[in-house]
């Protein structure tokens, strides 16, 4: 039962239970005995309000004054009043219409109130109990409880994957009160993945491992302290990414903080025997919205913040002696909304973003050898490429689950710019999560789109025991269009990707998921017409 629902039940029969006894028997004109004698309500009297304005309770029983009314009138009149203190949340209100006569059109609505005795939090092992009662303002003894407003609180503090809350509600010490016991079940929150994959980009050594530690309630106040390393084992000079993330959701606020940054160095060969060299940083901030959404599953999220970069790279070129230097560093904004829908038979994610990069922060020129060049023009190669740059990004998936358990699963991510671009901010297609069949990050550019369709099939789980928690067959067809803006002369402007295969995903002991993919490159790719087997296996605790 929602929590509403449940305890509003509780809550009123406790209440019911502590109300002075009244008689709503029906209310007798003052010179007549008849119950269905006309009354003349000119007023109603209302004793024990402290919750309700004046405008809301006029509002809620106006309706039922004036002459000729009858006791059925008065009733609809009590009820009212109640309706209006449990709409705005105090299911603890009872409304009773006293004993009385209707003296010179005057009538009494007696307003009991019950209170909020003690709070108890009890059974948390890891999270903080101060945390806990802050998150809940809504619970604070001596005052009238209000469960809507628990209800949205308890939803935000249960959003901490390892801990749920669940309220119990029992009568007071004292005539006329409520307890209110918080239990807490709570796990330990540090959690890590391994993960190794083949979803490599050209001109490096296939496997990839990926590694993270995570702490989901540091101090027991539900902060996220994040720690990833990412490398090719057979070659780590191929690639090795150190970053980390700090999240701190703000108590009794649907905001909050985060900080992250990375680290990067890389030696990758591409086909045409052009070498990078790189290394460089980044870092960012980001203040985070949750805009929740009165419609069943559905909710949203804004953000925004600033990131600064700093990269250095050496270009090696083919019969060139001398390599080529492009450091840069600026700093750029982004914004980006984020709306999501699950329902029992449909998921669906949309994200649109921006992001723009600020004049006037960070170097604008480089010197290579006496000369000053514009940092943006040099290191993309084009003399339009500026640091005042903008760009759109559109990223939707959508997963139907038939009637049968097979799913429909649908996925685009595109990007628009107004101008070159360097290769930081560029569009990239290709790889596991992207176009398979081809090579990561196979084809970049400066505006692109990518497309999935993907059949799967019903979940073999309940057939095979319950160590298999899912495990499903799928066909795909990935496709990519990348489009360069002021392409090097002689250079491809455009890049397209098209490609169908076959798969299977799984998960088991709900520690160990993966996935296997065979796909056919339809559309050239670098590595020819053949199949291209990529996998994925992951371990978490």
């Amino acid at each position: 039962m929602p929590f509403l629902a449940g305890a509003s039940a509780i809550v009123f029969a406790i209440a019911a239970q502590s109300a002075p006894e009244t008689s709503n028997a029906p209310v007798q004109p003052a010179q007549q005995q008849s119950a269905t004698a006309a009354l003349d309500i000119m007023a109603y009297d209302v004793l024990g309000n402290s919750l309700l304005t004046t405008d809301e309770i006029e509002r809620a029983i106006y309706r039922h004054m004036g002459p000729g009314k009858s006791a059925a009138d008065v009733e609809s009149a009590r009820a009212a009043l109640e309706k209006a203190y449990h709409d705005k949340g105090y299911q603890s209100v009872i409304v009773q219409i006293p004993e009385q006569t209707a003296e010179a059109g005057l009538l009494t609505l007696q307003v009991t109130e019950a209170r909020l005795g003690e709070i108890r939090i009890s059974g948390a092992r890891h999270a903080s109990t101060a945390d806990i009662a802050e998150r809940f303002p809504s619970l604070q003894p001596g005052s009238a409880p209000n469960l809507v407003r628990t209800e949205a609180e308890l939803k935000e503090a249960n959003r901490f994957p390892d801990r749920q809350i669940t309220p119990l509600i029992e009568p007071g010490a004292e005539p006329g009160t409520i307890n209110v016991e918080l239990t807490v079940e709570d796990k330990f929150p540090v959690h890590g993945t391994v993960q190794l994959s083949n979803d490599y980009s050209q001109g490096t050594r296939p496997l990839r491992v990926l590694g993270t530690l995570r702490h989901a309630d540091l101090w027991g106040v539900g902060h996220q302290l994040s720690l990833t390393y990412l490398t090719a084992p057979q070659n780590r000079d191929n690639l090795e990414v150190v970053s980390g993330s700090y999240l701190a959701p703000l108590a009794n606020s649907r905001w909050s903080a985060l900080l992250y940054g990375y680290k990067s160095n890389s030696n990758i060969a591409s086909l045409g025997g052009t070498n990078v060299l790189g290394d460089g940083y980044a870092i960012g901030v980001r203040g985070i919205l949750s805009t929740p959404f009165k419609a069943k599953g559905l909710f949203g999220s804004l953000n925004f913040g600033f990131d600064y970069k700093n990269f250095k790279e050496t270009i090696t070129l083919p019969d060139v002696e001398e390599a080529i230097r492009t450091p840069i560093d600026y700093v750029a904004a982004s914004a980006a909304y984020t709306i999501g829908l699950a329902r029992d038979h449909d998921i669906a994610n949309a994200t649109l973003s921006a992001t723009a990069g600020i004049r006037g922060i960070g170097r604008e020129s480089v010197v290579i050898d006496g000369i000053s060049y514009p940092i943006f023009g040099n290191k993309r190669g084009s003399l339009d490429a500026r640091p005042n740059f903008v760009h759109f990004n559109l990223d939707v998936d959508y997963t139907h689950i038939f009637g049968n358990d097979i799913a429909l699963f649908l996925r685009s991510s595109a990007q628009l710019a107004d101008s070159p671009l360097i290769s930081n901010e560029q569009f990239a297609a290709g790889g596991l999560s992207s176009v398979r069949g081809y090579y990561q990050s196979e084809a970049v550019g400066d505006d692109g789109v990518t497309g999935t369709v993907e059949l799967r099939s019903p979940s073999f789980a309940r057939l095979l025991g319950d160590f298999v928690d899912e495990w499903r067959l799928f066909g795909f067809s990935d496709g990519a269009r990348v489009r360069l803006r002021d392409a090097a002369s002689g250079a491809p402007g455009s890049f397209t990707l098209w490609s169908a295969g076959l798969g299977t995903r799984f998960q088991f002991f709900r520690i160990l998921s993966g996935e296997a993919v065979v796909a056919w490159p339809i559309e050239d790719s670098a590595r020819g017409k053949g199949p291209f087997a990529t996998f994925s296996i992951k371990a978490e605790y």
